[in-house]
């Protein structure tokens, strides 16, 4: 019976040591729910956050298709679309050969022409178009006798406003009339023999032959007329070929010239 007592004793002194431990260890260290009161560290004074809840979701083993929306280009923008003019704006270059028709036997035709310009549209088939262009010509033999030349050559060049009106033919094909007027000049040039003296060192010299450029400027108003066919690629980007009349009102006699254009179209 004393030895049974004497057990209980030990065995009740040793649960009480463990709690007492267990107790502090709780009150050293935040972990285990207490505060380490030795620390100097601030940081470790914070309690510890709560973690959030965690949330299983399901998630299917199948890819999931959700319907997107289609777009798809406007009919004129189609390669087989009328060719008109979508786009508030226009624009044009191209070039080509340029047939003299009518200078009182002062031009030659075999030349060529570039031209680019740009205009705004009222609508798809109505608009204006702002356009310089610009013709590289020859001079007839008449000419260079007239001046006492041994060789020449000239440009028409010009700046006008012309209206234009598209009209649709058959599919993407299209056609369009364009007219106008505006301001022209026609420079003639011609190489005229002359004598230069030559000095020579150290006392002397001599008379040699050679030439000297001699321009004949013309500035006048001049009309326009003229039409197109167009083939439209897409977008509003067309393929066009054009022969258009120019008159200029040039001095002693009229200047007539028919540039063949091939080019592009927006």
């Amino acid at each position: 019976m004393k030895l049974i007592r004497s057990f209980c004793s030990v065995l009740g002194g040793a649960v009480v040591l463990a709690l007492l431990i267990t107790a502090g260890a709780r009150a050293a260290y935040p972990y285990y729910g207490g505060t380490d009161s030795g620390s100097d560290n601030s940081a470790q004074d914070a309690q510890p956050t709560a973690q959030p809840p965690v949330v299983y979701q399901r998630v299917p083993a199948y890819p999931v298709y959700r319907p997107a929306p289609m777009y798809r280009e406007p009919a004129w923008a189609l390669p087989n679309a009328a060719a008109l003019g979508p786009w508030n704006w226009n624009f044009d270059f191209g070039g080509g050969p340029t047939v003299v028709t009518g200078s009182q036997d002062q031009l030659s035709g075999g030349g060529s022409n570039f031209e680019f310009g740009g205009g705004f549209n009222f609508s798809p088939r109505v608009g204006f178009v702002l356009e310089y262009m610009n013709s590289w010509l020859g001079v007839t033999d008449a000419a260079i006798q007239q001046n006492g030349a041994v060789d020449g050559d000239a440009y028409v060049w010009g700046i006008t406003l012309n209206p234009i009106w598209r009209f649709r033919i058959a599919g993407p094909i299209g056609g369009y009339l364009i007219g106008g007027g505006g301001y022209y000049e026609r420079d003639m040039r011609f190489d005229e023999p002359v004598e230069v003296f030559v000095p020579t060192f150290p006392v002397g010299g001599f008379f040699a032959t050679g030439t000297q450029s001699v321009h004949q400027y013309d500035d006048a108003g001049g009309l326009n007329i003229g039409g197109g066919l167009t083939w439209n690629v897409g977008w509003g980007t067309k393929l066009f070929v054009e022969a258009r009349f120019h008159y200029l009102f040039t001095s002693g006699n009229a200047t007539e010239i028919i540039p063949v254009t091939f080019g592009l179209r927006w």
